[in-house]
């Protein structure tokens, strides 16, 4: 607010006929186009921006924090509006650098989705910790993980998070339990899910827009992922839970606890478990993976 009250109008002004002097074009044109029509569109509205393209250097980077091993942080944040009762947090396990396609991913997708009923159905439906209860695999700029959330009007988020780590902690007996039927079963949903034709032009176009904006450009993503997902064992889900979800050595997850009222330092029933308030410290203390988008 600070900035807009100090802005001057020969400021806006110096800074349009700077706005456009440099700029990286990506397109996509999706529809009833033979690939010369698509070209000569782009290169249309590259001619009438008339621009120059950006220097190897002004290209933005986007690094990821790479969480230390063996530690669960926290970052504590108190709500904003004392209207709201909610509490709610967002716990990601950290997995590693994101390669489609890879035994690694195939198992963080098939885990995760072997957990996301079993988890909505203790958290939510038996325990009732909140309105909000969902688990899902989490790819961010390059780097693979998976991630639990629970928004909760009668718990904080200490409480929130004993329970997420307990029935994680449970977990493992689901997974030994399963039959090898079963556990195909949860291979061909996931398979089916994956390989389901686009119903509307907007999700086609959004898929290919995500592999651009990623700078990935994996069109063919989904073959890659339906083939490792074909050749993925049971013993591979159980070795992907057991390193990167509950092996106290390997384990690099991250909590964001948004509270209700005060919290505690001495709140801490993981002993794990590093608390901070500044998000900003935390990053620039910690080492970062390197840009990878």
């Amino acid at each position: 607010i600070q900035a807009l009250e100090d802005l001057t109008l020969p400021q806006v002004m110096a800074f349009r006929s700077r706005f456009l002097k440099r700029v990286n074009v990506e397109s996509l044109l999706l529809g009833n186009f033979v690939c010369e029509e698509a070209q000569a569109m782009a290169d249309s509205l590259s001619a009438q921006l008339k621009c120059e393209p950006l220097l190897p250097s002004q290209f933005p980077e986007t690094r990821v924090v790479n969480l230390l091993e063996g530690v669960h942080h926290q970052l504590d944040i108190r709500g904003y509006n004392d209207a709201n009762l909610n509490s709610a947090i967002q716990s990601y396990w950290q997995i590693g650098p994101y390669t489609p396609g890879t035994s690694l991913d195939a198992a963080t997708d098939l885990f995760t989705h072997i957990l996301r009923e079993p988890c909505f159905d203790q958290l939510r439906t038996k325990e009732q910790l909140g309105y909000i209860v969902f688990s899902g695999a989490m790819r961010h700029s390059g780097v693979l993980g998976m991630r639990v959330i629970v928004q909760s009007s009668n718990s904080q988020p200490d409480h929130l998070q004993d329970r997420v780590t307990q029935f994680l902690r449970s977990f493992r007996a689901t997974l030994v339990d399963l039959t090898e039927e079963r556990f195909n079963q949860f291979v061909s949903g996931l398979i089916s899910n994956k390989l389901e034709k686009d119903k509307k032009l907007t999700q086609e176009a959004m898929r290919h827009w995500n592999e651009i904006e990623q700078h990935r450009y994996m069109f063919h993503k989904v073959d890659l992922e339906v083939a490792a997902l074909r050749v993925l064992s049971k013993e591979d889900v159980l070795r992907f839970y057991d390193t990167h979800v509950m092996d106290a050595n390997c384990l690099k997850r991250l909590t964001i606890a948004i509270w209700t009222g005060e919290f505690s330092a001495n709140s801490q029933s993981d002993s794990q478990l590093t608390r901070f308030t500044d998000i900003r410290m935390f990053r620039r203390s910690a080492s970062l993976y390197p840009c990878f988008v």
